[in-house]
């Protein structure tokens, strides 16, 4: 019932207690003369004025604390906002790279802070005067040596610590969990982080306890289950093996399955081999890959006097014969004829 709805009541039944009863005659008040014109009635009219006038100016305050109660209630949703626009604000700084850690938890190869796209990347810093894009690391308590910890941005920061400038970064008081989210996130969209960095970065934080399983880590960093078990395949090739490819990063996932049971299987061989690439620079991770598991490559090039005529690789597993463009009628019936007298002869020569 409403602040007005009562006060009415209370007015009526105020109201009612003056007028005079029906049906009899009115019971005299002590102390008070009589009077032919009716005190009590006249009485009665002007509490019942009074309360009317009273009744519209209760009706004028609770519509006036219900206009200042809807307007408290906008106050308090803005300052809501504000004070989640002031919790996610971006503080960003401008710090001594050498004054900030690397995280343990950093996903990157050693490579990755030497090879070509480094280069680039340092390039582009330099020829900015900075990082346009800012690192993002969390401070640090108890280290005398380092302020911050980095949660993304490893060659950002690398790329700053050798050119002598400044990092640009945004600073969020990151929990371990917020952290590893964190590096996920930016990471996920680019092409430059290989399968191999992903998956032993996985196995890194599932043998640091970070996570109960690998289903745990996929909930809590929000990865799909399926493809972090792929990933986690990469902890099984043993470090001989993955010393022999000169860049770890080109171990293709479809790889580590032969590579570790290769190595199972024929120790000696496979170690063998590695001894035997130790001398050979500049060879291809596939190469590598069909010498480590013994599986020599089919893919071949079909060439006269210099120029590539075809050439015969893998599709789906079965051996094609690619030819040029331009290839005439006439050649691909030659091929025919050459399928089929092979298979005749095959037969042939087993009867």
């Amino acid at each position: 019932m409403s602040l007005s709805s009562k006060n009415d009541k209370l007015l009526d039944a105020i109201e009612a207690g003056l007028k005079p009863a029906t049906g009899g005659t009115p019971e005299k008040r002590r102390g008070l003369p009589s009077s032919s014109h009716g005190a009590g009635t006249a009485v009665g009219m002007m509490v019942g004025s009074a309360n009317e006038t009273l009744r519209s100016k209760l009706a004028e305050s609770e519509a006036r604390a219900q206009s200042l109660a809807g307007e408290l209630a906008r106050a308090q949703a803005v300052a809501d906002e504000k004070a989640r626009e002031l919790a996610e604000a971006k503080v960003v700084l401008f710090l001594d790279p050498a004054r900030v850690r690397r995280s343990r938890y950093a996903d990157r190869h050693p490579n990755a802070f030497v090879d070509k796209d480094f280069k680039e990347l340092c390039d582009e810093i330099k020829s900015t005067g900075g990082n346009e894009e800012s690192a993002k690391v969390r401070p640090v308590k108890g280290d005398p040596d380092y302020d911050y910890e980095l949660a993304s941005g490893h060659r950002r920061h690398a790329a700053c610590l050798e050119l002598g400038l400044r990092l640009k970064a945004e600073c969020h008081d990151y929990t371990d969990e917020e952290l590893l989210k964190q590096m996920r996130l930016e990471n996920s969209g680019r092409k430059d982080l290989s399968a191999f960095e992903i998956g032993r970065h996985y196995a890194g934080l599932l043998a640091d306890k970070l996570f109960n399983s690998g289903r745990d880590l996929a909930a809590k960093l929000d990865v799909s289950q399926s493809v972090v078990q792929r990933l986690l395949k990469f902890a099984d090739l043993p470090e001989e093996v993955i010393a022999a490819f000169p860049d770890p990063r080109e171990i293709r996932i479809e790889w580590v399955e032969r590579l570790a049971a290769s190595w199972q299987n024929d120790q000696a061989r496979v170690e063998a081999e590695i001894a035997g690439l130790a001398g050979q620079a500049g060879l291809r991770a596939a190469t590598i890959y069909a010498r480590l598991t013994g599986r020599q490559s089919r893919n071949k090039v079909i060439t006269r006097e210099g120029a590539v005529l075809g050439r015969i690789r893998m599709v789906h597993g079965c051996p094609a014969v690619v030819l040029y463009k331009d290839a005439p009628e006439k050649l691909l019936t030659r091929i025919q004829e050459l399928v089929v007298n092979w298979r005749d002869d095959e037969d042939g020569a087993g009867t």
